[in-house]
């Protein structure tokens, strides 16, 4: 997703701004050049430069965005960290992985997968990956 939130500028009604980010500052590395998005959610036309720690991933539900808001950029920086920290790269593939994997079921609250290139289209794979998924979010 390319679209972000902007936060801790010292122009205060930039923040909480969502923009859509474009790439690297040619002239600047450590910016990103950034579209705003109006109120009809609509694109501005000028691009802005704006600091890579100012730039934070847009949220994709209502409560998320609720949440993420209301945080500082300190805060934020931690929840993002945390969840880093937690993940954990699973072979749904091996049957000894759904044995590691109990403690989790139902505690889960966000569950990623990227097929193999072998086993893409495959629907055995797709139903196993669904299946894992359900009892880790429910």
């Amino acid at each position: 997703n390319d679209t972000v939130v902007l936060k801790g500028l010292s122009t205060a009604t930039m923040n909480n701004r969502y923009a859509k980010i474009y790439n690297q500052d040619p002239e600047d590395p450590g910016r990103y050049a950034v579209r705003l998005f109006s109120d009809k959610w609509r694109l501005e036309k000028k691009k802005l430069s704006i600091k890579r720690e100012n730039i934070v991933a847009a949220p994709s539900t209502p409560l998320e965005r609720k949440v993420l808001l209301e945080m500082s950029k300190d805060e934020i920086e931690d929840f993002f960290s945390g969840l880093a920290e937690r993940a954990l790269p699973v072979d749904i593939s091996r049957a000894a992985t759904w044995s590691r994997l109990g403690h989790l079921f139902g505690k889960c609250a966000l569950v990623t997968w990227m097929p193999p290139a072998a086993n893409r289209g495959s629907k055995a794979g797709w139903k196993q990956s669904l299946e894992l998924a359900y009892r880790l979010l429910t």
